[in-house]
């Protein structure tokens, strides 16, 4: 079985709880380095703590990360052909985060994401590191809104 494969089949088993490495032993080189770039700040925020979990067909096995008493801060999509950060963002937050000062690669994901209940779900492919650092500052900023409100 190739890597891919194996990789593949770790993201979609779902009655099978895969560990990190299998999940993202597929990426080429620089989706690695993204991919770990990404674990590494955002479990270096104060805070949030990680926990593997099933997210259904569309998200599969996503590291979840859980901060200030809320489940789902922040997401971290090993799916095996783009790896991807999912955020979900109340509407009532969105003009605290300055979005303004934000990349456009950061903010048109945001202003284009499905809103549920109060909520736009938004994802973002990681495509280079400036993506994912933008992200995690976001991820933090969300986090001490919430703490100082």
């Amino acid at each position: 079985m190739t890597a891919v494969a194996a990789a593949s089949d770790a993201w979609t088993d779902r009655f099978n709880t895969p560990n990190w490495a299998d999940l993202i032993a597929a990426y080429t080189d620089h989706q690695l380095t993204l991919m770990n770039l990404a674990h590494t700040k955002l479990s270096a925020i104060e805070g949030l703590t990680p926990q593997l979990e099933w997210h259904g067909p569309s998200w599969r096995w996503t590291l979840r990360f859980d901060g200030h008493g809320a489940s789902g801060w922040v997401y971290l999509i090993p799916r095996t052909e783009k790896p991807q950060i999912g955020m979900p963002l109340h509407v009532q937050q969105l003009d605290q985060l300055r979005l303004r000062k934000v990349s456009k690669t950061v903010r048109e994901p945001i202003e284009h994401a499905p809103v549920v209940a109060g909520t736009a779900w938004c994802e973002w492919e990681l495509s280079g590191k400036s993506v994912v650092e933008e992200l995690c500052k976001l991820a933090a900023l969300r986090l001490k809104l919430a703490i100082q409100a």
